[in-house]
């Protein structure tokens, strides 16, 4: 736990046969409502690479960015990270269903306030959120 409220990682591990009974579990028609509510909330502008998340950071402005470890094109969401944090100081919170070492590596070497494994629960992305937001305010450790 200390872990997590001091780098942002989550602690939450599943096995691979529990991964893919939990991701089983989450329909479609929930995915959806969890969209819908977050776009009815909040400016929700998806990328589908690094270089497009690049452009839209630029053009919005955005408060927070979710940015996606396995984003495709030639600059994954690690590297879009690094081109970004060289642009502004945005807080970046990762999401990845990818925690294997050399990625863990390259992400503790990045620029980024928390880390979130897929599939997301709700209310951990919204207390990391909160952990951000908290930071903000009061950046001291």
């Amino acid at each position: 736990v200390e872990a997590q409220i001091r780098f942002g990682w989550s602690v939450n591990g599943y096995g691979v046969g529990d991964l893919v009974a939990r991701m089983a579990e989450v329909g479609d028609a929930e995915i959806d409502r969890l969209v819908a509510d977050y776009e009815e909330r909040y400016a929700v502008v998806p990328a589908g690479s690094g270089e497009e998340a690049l452009q839209l950071v630029r053009a919005h402005h955005p408060d927070l960015v979710l940015m996606d470890v396995g984003l495709h094109g030639s600059l994954d969401g690690i590297d879009a990270a690094h081109r970004l944090r060289l642009e502004s100081a945005v807080p970046i919170l990762y999401i990845t269903a990818s925690l294997d070492h050399a990625t863990r590596r390259r992400m503790e070497a990045s620029p980024f306030d928390g880390v979130l494994s897929k599939p997301l629960v709700e209310e951990e992305l919204r207390g990391a959120i909160a952990a951000i937001q908290n930071r903000l305010i009061d950046p001291t450790p």
